[in-house]
């Protein structure tokens, strides 16, 4: 007879050996992606160049070509929010002027427009108290009329007095019947005094004033530090960027790695970014893959090795920007573990 308990032991081996040889092929297949060294073996770390950079790129900022720097706002090293004013334009004072006038232009329309809001609401007023009493008049008017018809049928009252009462009727419509056509008159001018006051035009004209001055005003796109400035006050402005500034509280490190090195490279790897310049090494994970390959633009030192390099650029975030704050473009050196298993990546404290 067999017994149960022996068939689910040799149930639980057989899982156990069948993991087993899973996780053995995982393993060897992930081997299998590393680059190798002159022996044949797995290599566990791979070494590139780099250059730090901050955020996600140095923004170069520009301004409209031809125009003139009025006056700068910043310097070299100045932190900035995102929308402050980083410089003026020669235009500035004279697009502020055009702003004050249209703004003039708009406070003097509004000051017509109440005054004859409040102006015609009178009239509305008046032409509608006018009306209710006619109407009163005209309703007292018919009572009597059919009051005197009866009189006359019974010949009660003298004709003559009758065609008194008849036209004193036919007033009383006719003046209730203009005064009804004076407040139709008087609401259609309410309506329409925001058009005949210019001040649809006035509100337009003041927006676009306001969009000029805007376009004389060079704000910072992002927060972050101005790292160069390229034009100062006086100078003509060229085609190249006014100044360029990143935000150094979120420093990466661009590596280029080799295109055979690549396939073993994987998000949330542990990097190590050295160079001369730091005083010790800035540890980092990596935070983005490329999808395409690039020619090298970081030359390595050494004159034996290839200068058109075909590579990819793989993404480092570093775990203290602090360290490499001040070194924008600093050529580094990156040392991606491979045998490490990929970490979950921190966002950037803002």
């Amino acid at each position: 007879m067999i017994n149960p308990n022996r068939i689910s032991r040799r149930a639980f081996a057989l899982l156990l050996l069948l993991l087993a040889m899973v996780n053995a092929g995982c393993g060897k297949r992930e081997a299998n992606t590393r680059p190798r060294d002159g022996s044949g073996k797995p290599v566990s770390v791979v070494t590139a160049l780099g250059r730090v950079t901050p955020g996600r790129a140095a923004i170069d900022v520009a301004a409209e070509p031809g125009s003139r720097i009025l006056k700068l706002e910043v310097s070299e090293g100045k932190k900035v929010k995102a929308g402050d004013a980083l410089a003026y334009l020669d235009t500035y004072t004279l697009r502020m002027a055009e702003r004050d006038g249209a703004k003039v232009a708009m406070e003097e329309a509004w000051e017509r427009f109440e005054t004859e809001t409040a102006y015609t609401h009178a009239v509305v007023d008046q032409n509608r108290e006018a009306v209710q009493l006619l109407q009163v008049a005209v309703e007292h008017a018919r009572k009597e009329m059919a009051r005197f018809e009866s009189l006359l049928a019974s010949k009660t009252v003298e004709p003559q007095r009758f065609d008194e009462q008849k036209f004193l009727l036919q007033s009383r419509e006719t003046e209730l019947a203009k005064a009804k056509a004076e407040l139709r008159s008087a609401e259609a001018a309410l309506a329409r005094i925001r058009s005949t006051v210019g001040l649809r035009s006035a509100e337009a004209h003041l927006k676009s004033a306001e969009a000029q001055l805007e376009l004389t005003i060079i704000r910072a796109p992002i927060d972050g530090e101005i790292l160069k400035v390229f034009t100062y006050p006086g100078e003509r402005i060229a085609n190249d960027p006014i100044l360029k500034m990143g935000d150094t509280s979120d420093m990466h490190v661009i590596v280029e790695v080799h295109e055979t090195d690549v396939a073993a490279v994987r998000v949330g790897q542990q990097a190590t970014i050295t160079s001369q310049a730091l005083p010790e090494p800035v540890h980092g994970v990596v935070e983005e893959i490329g999808a395409l390959i690039y020619k090298n633009d970081v030359l390595d030192v050494d004159p034996r090795a290839t200068r058109d390099t075909r590579v990819v650029e793989v993404r480092i975030k570093l775990d203290k920007s602090e360290a490499v704050s001040r070194f924008t473009h600093l050529e580094v050196s990156a040392r991606i573990d491979l045998t490490t298993p990929p970490a979950k990546i921190k966002s950037a404290a803002r």
